[in-house]
């Protein structure tokens, strides 16, 4: 499979998400209440942080005429007086206008509470006596409606600012970047450390994305680049907290706390793709304490931190806290509306089937997911969820089925062009070969795999192509090549670290290749205990009777 990112059970999850995320956890008025908006809920509005129908809240909140949010509104988005509204503001307050010719017109602004501070909703009464507002062209707009304009021209002009410096702080940590890369890895290390110039939140974003990338290329310098990431934000959080902005902008602490769990998380997913599971752990346990200490973190943030552990979860064969994780990670894009995320974790549930024996499941999720993405705009997770699907069909005993999809796919595994892709794209051709009796195909493939995974030093991966490789062998009858390639993986693994299940049944094969007794059912018994004793605890190897 490719699975170096975490992706879904059923939608909805389970129980759903213990709150995270909703109009509670943001300050957000339900319907019927009367509560102000806080800074951080005005902030994520404007710059677009909320979902669809949290953001359709605020709006008709602020549209009701509450002076204190609205007060509150200014200060937050620094209004002064009236600007220009960009283009884009005009254009959709165009839009909002033809809407607002039909006749629903939005209520009209209720009465004050004595106080003058709180708003409260309209009743279904005074709705129904309220005057359809004007079509558009039929008059002069009403104060209702010059109010919802001066909202969106004052909203979009402080939206464009706000992009502005976002593509500017971008630039600069793509300039960082690439100073940054011109030194050795150690040296990397050093001046995120020492020096003030790398300390840039855009900086930390750009090595992460970066590390992922790296993850479907040289794992080891995955994680190089992860570490490195931590270390700039962790730096960023000190300068925070020594020039008080931290307590001074909460909303800017909580983003920042995010962000420095994804970095660990990320960090700790490089580790679980080198097969170091107990440093992954490591790094995913400080991203979870930042998260349990900054419980306002951002959805987004959040679920990829679960969606990289779920991964780990796999690996370790903690199947069903992997699948809860799921669940808290689907149930937060349903709510943000990412379909696109919704299929990555769909993939990654399928996953999860699959190594628990459910192929007939694996493949219905990965079908649901391959509905979901976007071959467009996320042609990774796309390529992830067809080639794992070719990979469940191969393991179910349809190799034809396998190899016409396969054909269809090979360019995008082409296009990707990492090394990494390409060779699970080498491995499962060899499978598919193999799987329609076409030897010297099969070998070839899986020659070529192996001395890769040797040099990246993946051992589990060698284990496996390699009784893969020995199927061939033994198919053919060819001990003297069997027993050649039983030693040198024995000696191989020596130089690293593999499960002791795996190590037991691995070496039942070698001593029989020595003995040029390994026969085809045995390879075959061993290859398959190896690929179930990855994700399934406490399983033991029982040699075959002679």
């Amino acid at each position: 499979m490719i699975e170096h990112g975490g992706p879904v059970v059923g939608a909805g999850g389970a129980g759903g998400v213990e709150g995270e995320g909703g109009h509670e956890a943001h300050g957000i008025p339900l319907a019927g209440q009367a509560e102000h908006l806080d800074k951080d809920v005005l902030w994520r509005f404007m710059t677009g942080g909320l979902s669809a129908a949290e953001m359709r809240h605020v709006f008709a909140h602020l549209l009701r005429g509450c002076p204190s949010c609205q007060q509150q509104a200014r200060d937050v988005w620094n209004i002064t007086a009236p600007a220009p509204a960009p283009p884009a503001a005009a254009a959709i307050r165009r839009a909002a206008a033809s809407a607002r010719a039909v006749p629903s017109p939005p209520p009209p602004p209720p009465p004050a509470t004595r106080d003058g501070a709180l708003c409260a909703a309209p009743s279904s009464e005074a709705a129904t006596r309220s005057e359809p507002a004007p079509a558009a062209g039929r008059g002069p707009a009403g104060p209702h409606e010059t109010a919802y304009d001066t909202v969106l021209d004052r909203v979009f002009s402080r939206i464009a600012l706000e992009e502005s410096g976002i593509e500017a702080s971008r630039r600069r940590a793509d300039e960082l970047f690439e100073e940054l890369m011109q030194h050795p890895p150690a040296h990397q290390q050093l001046l995120a450390q020492n020096s003030t110039r790398f300390r840039d939140r855009m900086l930390c974003e750009r090595l992460l994305a970066a590390s992922h990338d790296e993850g479907f290329r040289e794992p080891a310098r995955s994680e190089q680049l992860a570490r490195i990431a931590v270390t700039v934000v962790e730096r960023v959080a000190d300068s925070l907290r020594e020039t008080a902005l931290e307590v001074a902008s909460p909303a800017r602490s909580e983003a920042l706390a995010g962000l420095r769990a994804r970095a660990w998380a990320q960090v700790g997913n490089a580790r679980r793709i080198l097969s170091d599971l107990e440093g992954a752990a490591d790094a995913f346990r400080s991203a979870e304490a930042l998260l349990a200490a900054n419980p306002r973190v951002g959805l987004l943030d959040k679920a990829r931190v679960f969606d990289l552990k779920a991964s780990l979860c796999r690996d370790l064969r903690h199947f069903a806290e992997g699948a809860r994780l799921l669940d808290r990670v689907i149930t937060f894009y349903q709510r943000l509306g990412q379909s696109n995320l919704m299929g990555r974790a769909l993939t990654q549930k399928a996953a999860l089937l699959l190594c628990a024996g459910d192929r007939e499941g694996c493949m219905v999720l990965l079908r649901r997911a391959l509905e979901l993405i976007d071959p467009r705009e996320d042609p990774r997770c796309y390529l992830t969820a067809r080639h794992n699907l070719i990979s469940a069909l191969v393991d179910d005993g349809k190799p034809r089925e396998a190899f016409a999809l396969l054909f269809h796919t090979r360019p995008l595994y082409l296009k990707m062009g990492d090394r990494m892709t390409l060779l699970r794209l080498r491995w499962l051709e060899g499978q598919v070969a193999q799987g329609l009796h076409r030897l010297d195909q099969a070998e070839a493939a899986f020659r070529e795999v192996r001395d890769a995974f040797v040099e990246l030093g993946i051992e589990y991966d060698v284990a496996l192509v390699s009784l893969e490789l020995a199927t061939v062998y033994a198919a053919q009858g060819r001990t003297t090549e069997m027993r050649r390639l039983a030693e040198e993986t024995l000696v191989f693994f020596e130089a690293h670290q593999i499960l002791p299940e795996a190590m037991a049944a691995f070496l039942v094969f070698c001593n029989a290749a020595r003995m040029e007794q390994a026969g085809l059912a045995l390879v075959q018994e061993v290859a398959a205990f190896l690929k179930q004793a990855r994700y399934k605890p406490d399983l033991r190897f029982v040699p075959p009777h002679p």
